[in-house]
């Protein structure tokens, strides 16, 4: 059993006993130390952060622990998870580290770490990760190194590419971002395709990320919808790689819909593997039966 990685990556309180700029240079270490062994990426590590006030840090902890064993480290600022891990692919970065605690109260922190494709990494990478932690920080704790940006417009680009232009013209959209990392891009990725945005969770104050908003309070996504007509609400997890829909009533949307129609687009269009689609032991049965009827098969894991 694993004693810090849990099912998805590192978390805690902030400052607590593990998520600390100490904990987070040991662990820049280990996971560079593992980053060397492979024979994937360039020696360079991507790093991002959601909103929460303990990420520069946390940042530079892992900074200083990366240039120890010889690797560059850059710090793409606050962004989605997902547009971190597609910088990892695309700048060919042999790691990716995003400080997050993902939905938690903005108290916590912690780390997702990805591979040089962009994947999550596999329980045996994390085990070797945690042996091989050392027992003190390397150094004195730097500066976090200058913000670079260029990857949000990448994300942006790559989003474009996703869906047709203008395909969400002359609709409103309801947004929650949670006062967290997508409080800008998912904005401007629905404005450029033609919508009508009214937001909330936008992250322009001093407002603690999750608090009372985003994809752990889709109540408040609801009641936007309902107040301004709109055609569809959308709420996300402070970094960005979970979502919650409502519809038109403000009703929310579940994910097991969310999955059936994403699996009947995919068959519409064609895509390679469309034929199959799996899920978890959790789905509902009744999602099996009706894809099913369109020639999908859901496999269960």
């Amino acid at each position: 059993m694993l004693e810090y990685f849990g099912t998805d990556g590192i978390r805690g309180p902030a400052g607590g006993a593990i998520v600390n700029p100490s904990f987070a240079s040991r662990l820049g270490v280990a996971a560079g130390i593992w980053a060397k062994k492979g024979e994937g990426g360039r020696p360079v590590v991507l790093i991002g952060r959601d909103t929460r006030r303990s990420g520069p840090d946390l940042v530079a902890g892992l900074a200083s622990g990366f240039v120890s064993e010889n690797l560059e480290a850059r710090s793409l600022g606050v962004l989605p998870t997902p547009a971190l891990a597609l910088a990892v692919a695309r700048e060919k970065a042999c790691l990716g580290v995003m400080v997050t605690a993902s939905h938690n109260p903005a108290s916590d922190n912690g780390f997702k770490l990805f591979d040089h494709l962009g994947h999550k990494l596999a329980p045996e990478d994390e085990t070797f990760i945690e042996n091989a932690l050392p027992d003190e920080a390397t150094m004195d704790l730097p500066a976090a190194p200058d913000d670079i940006h260029e990857s949000l417009e990448t994300y942006l680009e790559h989003l474009a590419t996703v869906v047709p232009e203008g395909s969400l013209r002359d609709w409103t959209i309801a947004l929650d971002t949670a006062h967290g990392a997508t409080a800008k891009v998912s904005r401007i990725a629905l404005e450029n395709l033609g919508a009508a945005v009214e937001q909330i969770g936008d992250a322009t104050g001093n407002e603690l990320i999750n608090d009372g908003v985003g994809s752990e309070h889709p109540e408040r996504l609801a009641s936007l919808v309902q107040e301004n007509e709109a055609c569809l609400g959308i709420a996300h997890d402070g970094d960005g790689d979970r979502v919650v829909f409502c519809d038109e009533n403000g009703i929310i949307v579940e994910g097991d819909f969310i999955l059936g129609i994403l699996a009947l687009d995919a068959r519409r269009r064609g895509v390679e593997g469309s034929s199959t689609l799996v899920t978890t032991d959790y789905a509902n049965q009744g999602l099996d039966h009706s894809l099913r009827e369109q020639g999908i098969i859901v496999e269960r894991t």
